[in-house]
């Protein structure tokens, strides 16, 4: 039996997939990016398997657990950012397909997919763990399946999409329409009976939802899972309308930030591409105009009625249709060139109209966007950050906790610090927990009940109202919160006694390296003589040989968690700056000084 050789669309679309993925792989984050995004909770949820944030993308957190275990490649947070590559390469290829199947020629068929790959908000979702890339994907599997009659297919892909990222379902108006209209109802469909077989077809992935209650007992990182049940974290109950009402997070947008934000994604030349190509579509396949453009106005209605902080993401669906009508409106000046063969009475001869078509092509739509995608490049890259700048996490766990301590911070902080706990096993006995930024009373209450539990609570941040209450003091970057005064200097710190004016000793000091940072941690002992009345701030500067400031930073004493107005006379309190490791004849030069006036109340100054 003969083998059945790859179609040519076949290879120009895995072509096209391996392109995406060495551009995404090149500028793919090697892990954690950022604190406060679903990045590292879908991060943490892939070390886990556990359950993400409603409405819990079953298909997602399954593909997530797969990966983190079945990659051999690069740390978890890494393996969770690849499959996102993956998902979006395949989004690029299945792109082209969609354009040949809609009637694109082959050379018009390569804009959509070079426009999809180099938008600012694809690439980006490309190279981090989320869910877009993939409900990209499976949406364009579920309209290449309907446009080439693949029906079951397509009710599959559909169903798939439910269980993953139910934007999906915005797309049934469009292929309502589509079905309508095409040959007058000649789609190859039998009712009821067909509709009923795709409906159940559609209905068998939400299967996956069994994920939920089957990883009950790891839950969510929130730990709310537990608390609001199944069906309420499946309809997403918590979020009610506020996201199209009230929502909080965002704020009022007019019109010009829309048209500014699909002007960043396509491009000029890709809008006005895209409006001769819905022109174009219309006019030569009414059912298929339809399902774009129906498919557009719902998608794009839906993404300026979602109020949320983020609005570019839940743009992708229309720029991926805008992306295809650009193809169409290449393809209608690819044809001019044909008319301008007939208007000539046939003075072009066939090889010039190949010539000046390929011309046109390239200059009006390849090179361009070609050229965008290379100055957009040094903005997408992300395969040099190598932690959160928020949070040196490595740091806070290399630090001297005791085994009863307990880390209080928010919920991005103490995701990044578990998943290194887990992931690496850093510091593993130490307790972890997040609690949101407002009310301040439910981290101040954790204070207390951490306290009368006997253990020693630490902070990653400041807190209104700790400071009135308790004594606080640093251990690297954390502070810890201490129910009575610390009276004397803790071992491992070298004396000094040098008075800054008559309210504070510099008692003693130590330096220590930064876990995965070329600086060091100055640590000092202050110790508190008298009352201090005002708020004072501290300049801590390395001074070179010849006396020239090296390095300096202003700040309040331990980064404004604990003003000096707070002090107690006769505690000690350890305080961090973070400065370069000194030279040979380097020395440290500390200024307290009022932050009203600027005026000096003392200073200290002390070679390493």
């Amino acid at each position: 039996m003969p083998t059945r050789r790859p179609s040519p669309e076949s290879l120009i679309a895995l072509t096209i997939a391996l392109a995406s993925l060495v551009l995404y792989g090149l500028t793919l984050a090697p892990g954690v990016v950022t604190l406060f995004d679903d990045s590292l909770e879908f991060q943490l949820i892939a070390q886990r398997a556990g359950i993400p944030h409603p409405t819990g993308y079953p298909l997602y957190a399954i593909l997530l657990a797969l990966s983190a275990r079945l990659l051999p490649v690069g740390e978890v947070a890494f393996r969770a950012n690849l499959l996102s590559a993956l998902a979006a390469s395949g989004a690029v290829a299945l792109t082209f397909l969609m354009g040949r199947a809609l009637g694109l020629a082959r050379l018009p068929a390569l804009v959509p997919p070079l426009l999809v790959a180099l938008s600012p908000t694809f690439w980006a979702q490309a190279t981090v763990a989320e869910v877009y890339a993939l409900h990209i994907l499976l949406m364009a599997a579920m309209l290449w399946a309907v446009i080439t009659h693949r029906l079951r297919l397509a009710a599959l892909f559909f169903g798939l999409g439910l269980a993953h990222h139910r934007m999906i379902v915005l797309w049934l108006p469009a292929l309502a329409g589509y079905a309508l209209l095409y040959r007058r109802g000649a789609l190859p469909l039998r009712l009821p009976v067909d509709l009923l077989r795709l409906a159940g077809i559609a209905l068998l992935p939400l299967l996956l939802y069994g994920w939920l209650p089957l990883r009950a007992s790891v839950g969510s990182l929130d730990g709310t899972y537990q608390e609001v049940g199944f069906g309420c974290w499946v309809r997403a109950c918590q979020y009610s309308s506020a996201f199209f009402q009230d929502n909080a997070l965002a704020s009022a947008r007019p019109l010009s930030f829309y048209g500014a934000l699909l002007l960043e994604e396509v491009g000029w030349l890709g809008m006005l591409l895209a409006g001769a190509g819905m022109v174009r579509l219309w006019r030569d396949s009414l059912e298929k105009g339809v399902l774009l453009g129906v498919g557009l106005l719902v998608n794009a209605g839906f993404a300026l009625a979602y109020r949320v902080p983020d609005p570019e993401v839940f743009w992708l669906p229309a720029i991926w249709v805008l992306a295809l009508l650009a193809g169409w409106g290449v393809q209608g000046a690819v044809g001019a060139v044909g008319a301008l063969e007939r208007w000539s009475g046939g003075a072009v001869d066939a090889m010039s109209k190949k010539r000046c078509a390929h011309y046109l092509l390239f200059a009006l739509a390849l090179l361009p966007l070609l050229w965008r995608g290379v100055m957009h490049f040094p903005a997408a890259d992300r395969s040099h950050i190598l932690g959160p700048p928020e949070m040196n996490g490595s740091d806070v766990l290399a630090q001297p906790l005791p085994e009863n301590s307990l880390v209080i911070g928010l919920q991005g902080e103490i995701s990044y610090l578990a998943y290194l706990q887990e992931t690496q096993n850093l510091n593993p006995a130490v307790e972890l927990l997040a609690l949101p930024a407002d009310p301040a009373t439910l981290r101040l209450d954790a204070i207390k009940e951490a306290l009368a539990a006997g253990k020693r609570p630490f902070l990653t941040r400041e807190l209104a109202g700790a400071g009135e209450a308790w004594s606080l003091s640093a251990l690297g970057p954390l502070i810890e919160v201490q129910r009575e005064p610390q009276a004397s200097v803790p071992d491992g710190l070298w004396p000094l006694g040098l008075p800054l004016g008559d309210v504070v000793t510099l008692a003693a000091w130590t330096r220590s390296p930064i876990a995965r940072s070329e600086m060091e941690r100055v640590t000092l002992a202050w110790r508190v003589e008298a009352p201090i009345t005002e708020n004072l701030q501290v300049s801590a500067r390395l001074l070179g040989s010849d006396g020239t400031v090296l390095s300096q930073r202003d700040t309040p004493p331990l980064s404004n968690a604990y003003p000096t107005t707070l002090w107690r006379p006769g505690e000690v309190i350890l305080d961090t700056y973070t400065l370069p490791s000194p030279p040979e004849g380097a020395r440290y030069f500390f200024v307290l000084y009022r932050i009203g006036d600027g005026s000096e109340v003392g200073r200290a100054e002390w070679g390493p």
